[in-house]
């Protein structure tokens, strides 16, 4: 049987062309973070009562593509939801 990677190059390479497109910088200075699902299959908060966690990730969870930009404001767009959320942070 075959080992699927998650995220594949695919969707690296589409969350890096969609990052650019949207910061007008290059491919090559967008960042990707991976923060994959996890599931518990043994229950959850079982850990509560001093019993074992079975917690693992799964092939799927969320791509988070960014460029550093050097000044406070951030701008985020999803995949799923339409328009942007816009912010500034440290002051």
């Amino acid at each position: 049987m075959a080992e699927s990677s998650w995220p594949t190059e695919a969707q690296l390479n589409d969350i890096r062309n969609k990052v650019s497109e949207m910061s007008g910088r290059d491919s090559e200075e967008v960042q990707v973070v991976v923060s994959p699902y996890r599931i518990c299959p043994l229950g959850a908060h079982i850990d509560h009562q001093g019993g074992t966690v079975s917690a693992m990730t799964i092939n799927k969870g969320i791509l988070l593509g960014f460029v550093p930009s050097g000044d406070t404001e951030v701008v985020i767009r999803s995949g799923q939801f339409r328009g942007d959320v816009r912010f500034r942070y440290g002051h």
